[in-house]
């Protein structure tokens, strides 16, 4: 049996079964995926290995936490030269913009009669 064949039966049966089929189909793969996550966490808290995973870890925690202060230096220069160019460009933009005449001093013009 194909999958198209399965999914074609299963669109013929009521609402009532395929809402049934649909909460049992939820209930296996959320045990699967339970039991997945149980079971690799019990793997964590064995022997030395994984105190040796966590002590690395912990060492790598430590360094991230050293080199924020210099990242977030990096980042702030960097946003502020963006801004510091963007302000440079607004304010090019607004002096090398022609003065628009305003509607009082244009003519007035009127469209031919025919």
């Amino acid at each position: 049996m194909s999958l198209v064949d399965f999914i074609e039966k299963l669109q013929k049966k009521p609402h009532q079964m395929k809402a049934q089929i649909m909460w049992l189909s939820v209930t296996a793969c959320m045990i699967v995926l339970v039991g997945f996550w149980v079971w690799s966490l019990s793997g964590l808290g064995q022997g030395t290995s994984g105190l040796q995973a966590q002590d690395k870890g912990l060492q790598d925690l430590g360094q991230l936490k050293e080199e924020i202060p210099s990242l977030w230096q990096s980042l702030s220069s960097g946003l502020g030269s963006v801004l510091d160019s963007a302000k440079e460009l607004i304010n090019n933009q607004a002096s090398s913009t022609p003065a628009v005449p305003q509607e009082s001093q244009l003519p007035a013009q009127k469209l031919p009669m025919e």
